[in-house]
């Protein structure tokens, strides 16, 4: 899969939790208030022949009062978008989420991570997100890669994440 990312969004060697590099939301601190960051799959992605597809991801964040990290599909293009999975607070341990993506087999679809800082009272540091993947039929993801930014974020063996910027 090949991402879009939001202004703010980019790769941090600070922590990852595989070798070298995580994405995150703002690279360089925390993120401001009423901040909507958004890193976006460029193309639709067709499961369709896949019995049981998953997107898994490694993940650790901090997330301000009133603030949330949002995992959201869309079957419509990216103008409807409908959320999977919702996180706040705090998880600064990498763990791994599994998700199941067997509603959307039978179309094309788009996925999103999204940051939404609702408020100004409290910002944090934010979303890490590494190794992504989206796998089925019971195969595990390819071992990781780092990342880079040249021509595409490389994510894992064989996954592809490219940078676009979107903010409000």
């Amino acid at each position: 899969p090949t991402h879009t990312l939001s202004a703010g969004w980019g790769l941090t060697a600070a922590t990852s939790h595989s070798p070298t590099h995580s994405l995150t939301d703002t690279p360089t601190g925390s993120y401001a208030a009423y901040t909507d960051a958004r890193a976006v799959l460029a193309h639709p992605i067709d499961l369709m022949s896949a019995t049981k597809p998953v997107l898994s991801f490694w993940q650790r964040y901090s997330l301000g009062d009133y603030d949330y990290a949002y995992l959201e599909v869309s079957t419509d293009g990216g103008f409807n978008w409908k959320r999977v999975e919702s996180y706040s607070g705090q998880n600064l341990g990498w763990h791994e989420e599994r998700v199941d993506l067997s509603e959307y087999k039978s179309t094309e679809f788009t996925a999103r991570f999204r940051l939404d800082a609702g408020s100004d009272s409290s910002v944090a540091d934010g979303w890490y997100i590494d190794d992504v993947c989206i796998s089925g039929d019971g195969v595990p993801c390819q071992p990781p890669t780092a990342p880079t930014l040249s021509g595409g974020t490389t994510v894992n063996e064989g996954t592809t994440l490219s940078v676009v910027a979107h903010s409000t």
